[in-house]
């Protein structure tokens, strides 16, 4: 069975009856049918504030402030706020109105319960403030003092001290630093400049033991005179000399050193053993003279330096070829005559005696060597090193002494 409908027989209905039932199945079938029910009116959707707000080009929180002071009609659905779009032009078509404020909020509720009060917490102690990082090594004067390296370098092969620029002068990007890594030498000139600086603690800087050369402030730049250098602190030689100004260098320089200071690096650069020996770089002299007229000044150089000199004459005339045998030395030697009053320094201080220096004179050279005004110039500068040396020594072992003699009786000692 189809749900189509049939015509009717001419015999059931008249035709005019037939005629709108056809025509009512034409309209049917375009879609439109005036002999059907009227469709029910589609009720118009509702704005949101968003909606609302774009529809009067204002901003959400102006319609929500009209929709709750009452200036502008609207529905609440739950917590919801909603318009009709008829509602809107109404409103404009009366003239709008003012914004009116917006409500104070409401007060909440107190608790059904109120909770039981807390004990107060005790006060966390106020922790000390944390020290801020140093940002120079020193200030003096004013003058915020750090080590300086050449940054175009990569490598640090010097290192120079100042601010932002170093205190020699030098040209160059330069890079700050509060540590002095690598280990490398430092500007002899800086290192001068920073010495001179009341108020300097070179140690900050790394710079403990440094050669000292004294400067001549003649001309308008001083100059240091390299005929000879000390070591020290840079304030003090290890001589005591304090008077200035000195020049200071990390590099040793290559020229004489001061005779007190040398002997001193040596004393103090070895452990304090009382089996150990100071190494000495001289020995007292021993010269055997041959028979014959005696020199005066050989008598005077034995007669001032007692300690230092020892002088014997022989007998008999020393042998052509005694030059040549050196184990003839000793027992010609001992069996010479004195000359002068020698007194042997102390045997803790000095070295055997085989190690002494020996000396052969004579008018013949084919025995030994002729005491000449060159000769007795050398001799006597050789005389009052060696004295100089042995009085050191013995200064430096009474020093010594009180120490050695708390190490072995388990305490520290006295200096």
């Amino acid at each position: 069975m189809t749900d189509e409908p049939s015509l009717p027989q001419a015999d059931e209905e008249s035709p005019e009856a037939v005629l709108l039932r056809a025509l009512s199945l034409l309209l049917r079938g375009a879609g439109s049918d005036p002999l059907a029910p009227a469709a029910a009116p589609v009720p118009e959707p509702l704005l949101s504030v968003a909606d609302a707000a774009g529809y009067l080009n204002v901003s959400t929180t102006t319609v929500r402030n009209l929709a709750i002071g009452g200036k502008l009609r609207s529905a609440r659905i739950g917590d919801r706020i909603r318009f009709r779009r008829a509602w809107l032009d109404a409103w404009i078509d009366e003239g709008g109105g003012e914004v009116p404020a917006p409500p104070p909020p409401e007060p909440r509720a107190a608790p059904a319960r109120a909770q039981a009060a807390r004990p107060p917490r005790p006060a966390r102690p106020k922790s000390p403030p944390k020290p801020k990082p140093p940002t120079c090594i020193q200030s003096v004067n004013g003058v915020e003092l750090r080590l300086l390296s050449d940054a175009g370098r990569g490598t640090v092969y010097t290192w120079h001290a100042g601010d932002t620029r170093p205190l020699c002068g030098a040209d160059g990007r330069w890079s700050r630093s509060l540590r002095r890594c690598p280990v490398a030498t430092f500007c002899a000139r800086c290192l001068t400049a920073l010495a001179a600086m009341p108020g300097t603690d070179l140690s900050l800087f790394g710079i403990g033991h440094v050669y000292m050369l004294r400067m001549t402030t003649r001309g308008a730049t001083p100059t240091p005179i390299r005929a000879g250098y000390h070591e020290g602190d840079g304030a003090k030689t290890l001589c005591g000399k304090r008077e200035g100004p000195w020049a200071l260098t990390e590099r040793k320089p290559q020229t004489r050193e001061c005779f007190d200071c040398d002997h001193r690096v040596r004393w103090r650069n070895r452990d304090l053993d009382s089996s150990f020996l100071v190494p000495r770089p001289m020995t007292p002299l021993c010269l055997l003279v041959d028979a014959g007229p005696l020199d005066p000044r050989v008598v005077d150089l034995a007669a001032r330096h007692p300690g230092a000199v020892e002088v014997r004459q022989a007998a008999e005339p020393l042998p052509e070829d005694f030059s040549w045998q050196w184990a003839r030395w000793d027992p010609a030697f001992a069996a010479a005559t004195p000359v002068g009053s020698f007194q042997a320094p102390d045997a803790s201080i000095t070295g055997p005696r085989t190690h002494w220096t020996k000396w052969t004179l004579s008018d013949r050279s084919d025995v030994g060597t002729q005491f000449d005004d060159k000769f007795a110039d050398r001799m006597e500068d050789w005389a009052t090193t060696v004295e100089r040396a042995y009085a050191l020594y013995a200064r430096w072992h009474r020093e010594v002494a009180p120490r050695r003699a708390g190490r072995q009786r388990g305490g520290p000692g006295r200096a």
